[in-house]
């Protein structure tokens, strides 16, 4: 199963089947919702609820019969996909999804790797690429912190990981190097958290897990 949050009434979940791999509980009652069926025709990695939509990340080409490659939008009551979020770009495997509240932020595999940001009606506000798959990625004052197993990131000397402004995609100077692959991160008021296949990260012995304090 992979790590998915709640939005609104719903606890919005996936796992690995490809017959069906998301789902929504009723925060309520505790049970399945029957009537949120996305329908994805491949894995989802990531579950994101923004405003009045909830976006897909993974591996599949289509949700709900339609063309929606890789990042999608559905409605987060019958789970049909948002035809206003029409992604034009070329996609590929989406690891992560965030969100600054507004665009939405995807983390990307495929030739490179990259961190992309969607606007809501689906265009690419920016994108900045690494020479490697970009895994995870999430949102802290004003900035993208960007995970990956990559040693280069917007061109510059970047060790796994990075930062970027949210509203220009200009990378920031924030890149604390770790010597394994990042998989998971997580932000909030105290800072943000690293997990991933690492044993030193910014010069430190840290068995697979760093926090990092506000700069």
């Amino acid at each position: 199963m992979f790590r998915c949050p709640a939005g609104g009434l719903r606890f919005y979940f996936c796992w690995s089947s490809l017959s069906q791999s998301s789902r929504a509980v009723r925060i309520s009652t505790g049970s399945v919702d029957g009537t949120w069926l996305p329908q994805a025709d491949g894995l989802v990695r990531s579950i994101l609820p923004v405003g009045g939509h909830v976006y897909l990340g993974g591996d599949f080409d289509h949700v709900g019969g339609g063309d929606r490659d890789h990042v999608a939008a559905v409605d987060p009551t019958t789970g049909e996909a948002v035809t206003a979020f029409a992604t034009q770009s070329p996609k590929y495997r989406t690891f992560e999804l965030s969100t600054d509240g507004t665009n939405v932020f995807a983390a990307m595999g495929g030739p490179g790797g990259r961190l992309r940001a969607y606007e809501p009606n689906g265009s690419v506000a920016w994108e900045v690429t690494a020479d490697g798959d970009v895994q995870a990625t999430t949102f802290l004052d004003g900035l993208v912190i960007i995970g990956g197993h990559f040693a280069s990131l917007g061109g510059a000397k970047r060790s796994q990981l990075g930062a970027a402004d949210a509203s220009t995609g200009s990378l920031d100077t924030w890149g604390p190097s770790t010597n394994g692959s990042i998989w998971a991160l997580a932000a909030d008021t105290n800072g943000v958290s690293v997990g991933g296949t690492f044993t030193r990260a910014a010069g430190l012995v840290r068995a697979g897990f760093m926090h990092f304090a506000p700069s």
